[in-house]
């Protein structure tokens, strides 16, 4: 059992790799990896979507219910939630480099004035 949740560990011994099932679900440390990687390449895309927003727009501000692009309005209000996470100490996907680029960009924390400008952390 892994000591931080209640899953059970298997080797499969044909392949070397760790295996962890959870519910009838198995997971291998190569499909979780693939998973993390996956999830990094969807963040990169989405930021440079944003960089795209703020070159016509002069901020980051994605409109919740931006019909050109729901994906990104959607990612934009995960970024300010999974930071909210992170500062409550709560797991979060949120890490030091996300937030410096966010930053560097003057992305907002939050959207209600006076709270959470960039720069924060």
């Amino acid at each position: 059992r892994c000591r931080h949740c209640p899953v059970s560990t298997t080797r499969i011994e044909s392949r070397g790799e760790s295996s962890a099932t959870t519910g009838g679900t198995t997971t291998t440390t190569k499909g979780v990896a693939v998973a993390k990687e996956k999830n990094k390449d969807v963040w990169n895309k989405r930021y440079n979507e944003l960089l795209e927003y703020k070159a016509v727009h002069n901020n980051c501000n994605v409109p919740a219910e931006w019909k050109q692009n729901p994906q990104l309005a959607r990612w934009v209000h995960d970024q300010r939630k999974q930071y909210k996470l992170r500062n409550k100490g709560e797991s979060s996907s949120m890490t030091d480099e996300r937030i410096r680029k966010l930053n560097g960009i003057g992305f907002e924390w939050s959207r209600r004035p006076g709270i959470g400008g960039g720069g924060e952390r």
